[in-house]
């Protein structure tokens, strides 16, 4: 596999003799047999060489998160004091990206527990409300129902639309959460809806809503290609590949500008912002706000509550804030 990537005998070499040869190999052939293109295997093999090399731990022993974390945390620090980066994010997500990938394909990554919410019936009355907006203060959610409106087209855009807006503004997501969502997150027979956080790589299970299961099942079995991709939200053109976060941001705030609606924030966290403040006015505390949305620390979800409170007062300004 690495002969076919690569072709300066130098990187060649490197590759072929560094850590874990064989188990990196065999990834990068289970990538292209699911039609990986070569450009993103490239970019596999390298980042693979980089967390054979840095990973402190037995190879064949299960690795944990937090182990997993620290190694990303290390790699990144280094790649800015070299200064081939300017901020850990992005060195951080691209080797989380991998490793997880690479040492769950192996079997060697241990799960993180499972988090279950108990939430099914704030989410179906809210799902309700959002139906029928005799059960949640129109004036206030009227911008909500004409993002959800301009999407119920029946094209296949607006129905893969549809599903993406309705997760974003039900349950709170991060694009982040709603980019990386994959078909085998979608328990069907268990009614549960599995959501890996973007924050904490946490995994969390949310209830699959009536309506949150007919949206996903409509849109997967009418529109998403047949393809070998494992994520649920991919682009409508080939070559198929997963929505990027900055294009489901792109998605929202091309609604918002299309309907004229004016915001301080636009974009998905805006939904995440009404998602927040609807529980908070439905008597939910700040810590039940905070695990739903899968905050680590209160002081995050306390700005919701601050934010709320102003919004009560400025209801006319329309930020996805609050209910009247």
């Amino acid at each position: 596999m690495f002969e076919t990537l690569f072709h300066y005998p130098r990187v060649l070499a490197r590759h072929v003799n560094g850590p874990l040869a064989d188990e990196r190999r065999l990834y990068l052939q289970h990538r292209a047999q699911a039609g990986t293109p070569r450009s993103t295997l490239l970019r596999f093999a390298n980042e693979l060489l980089v967390v054979s090399s840095t990973l402190r731990w037995k190879p064949g022993r299960s690795i944990g998160a937090r182990q997993l974390q620290s190694a990303a945390n290390r790699w990144a620090r280094k790649q800015r004091r070299r200064g081939r980066a300017r901020s850990l994010h992005w060195s951080e997500v691209h080797y989380l990206q991998v490793a997880n990938a690479w040492l769950k394909f192996l079997g060697w990554l241990k799960d993180k527990p499972v988090h279950r919410r108990s939430y099914h019936r704030v989410l179906e009355q809210w799902s309700s409300g959002l139906r029928d907006e005799g059960e949640l203060a129109a004036r206030t959610w009227a911008d909500v129902q004409r993002l959800l409106a301009r999407t119920d087209t029946g094209a296949p855009t607006a129905i893969r639309n549809r599903a993406i807006l309705w997760l974003f503004a039900v349950y709170g997501l991060r694009s982040g959460e709603v980019a990386q969502l994959r078909l085998s997150d979608l328990d069907w027979s268990g009614h549960t809806l599995r959501v890996r956080r973007s924050k904490s790589a946490e995994v969390h299970e949310y209830p699959l809503t009536p309506t949150t299961r007919r949206l996903l099942q409509r849109y997967i079995k009418e529109v998403r290609p047949l393809c070998a991709n494992e994520e649920v939200f991919l682009t409508r053109t080939a070559p198929f590949r997963r929505l990027s976060s900055g294009a489901l941001y792109d998605l929202v705030q091309r609604l918002f500008g299309q309907l004229g609606i004016r915001s301080s924030q636009r974009g998905p966290h805006s939904l995440r912002h009404a998602c927040a403040t609807y529980l908070l006015n439905g008597g939910l505390s700040l810590k039940q706000v905070g695990d739903h949305l899968g905050h680590r620390h209160l002081g995050s979800t306390q700005a919701y509550a601050k934010v709320d409170l102003r919004a009560l007062r400025e209801i006319s300004d329309f930020d996805l804030r609050g209910v009247a």
